[in-house]
């Protein structure tokens, strides 16, 4: 049984449209290894540096993390429990026009609760211009 859904929040306009998203595994569990695929075509270089993504983490109303991740320190596996890697489309240095793929990998920590997350993550370039926008709906109850 899937326990997520997602949903792309940006707009036909942004610099990276997400064609799809998918998570895995299915029944994410703590301690597990939650993995995001994103799918979605480039319109115009994109370099890493300098770019940033501000995620927020609920539980409910309550919110559990608010950070801004640097895209060059997630790349070079900078970030403790979250990794991001370019697997078609750019390469450590951008992003390129065209097709690309990015997977998002996060140790999920043994202590997580059990419960309904709600995880929402906007992305912008080093000149803050609006990159891409995403909302997924996590449930490690079962």
């Amino acid at each position: 049984m899937t326990t997520w859904t997602g949903e792309n929040r940006g707009n036909p306009t942004d610099q990276l449209v997400i064609g799809s998203m998918d998570l895995s595994p299915d029944s994410p569990q703590p301690g597990d290894t939650l993995t995001a695929v994103i799918k979605g075509t480039v319109s115009d270089s994109i370099p890493w540096d300098g770019a940033y993504a501000d995620v927020t983490v609920r539980l409910g109303l309550i919110k559990l993390l608010t950070k801004q991740y640097s895209m060059t320190d997630l790349l070079q596996g900078g970030e403790r429990n979250i990794s991001l890697t370019v697997d078609a489309g750019g390469d450590a240095a951008m992003l390129k026009p065209g097709d690309v793929q990015l997977t998002i990998a996060v140790q999920l920590p043994r202590s997580v609760p059990r419960a309904r997350f709600r995880v929402v993550a906007h992305a912008y370039t080093a000149t803050d211009d609006y990159l891409a926008s995403l909302d997924w709906d996590v449930n490690l109850i079962g």
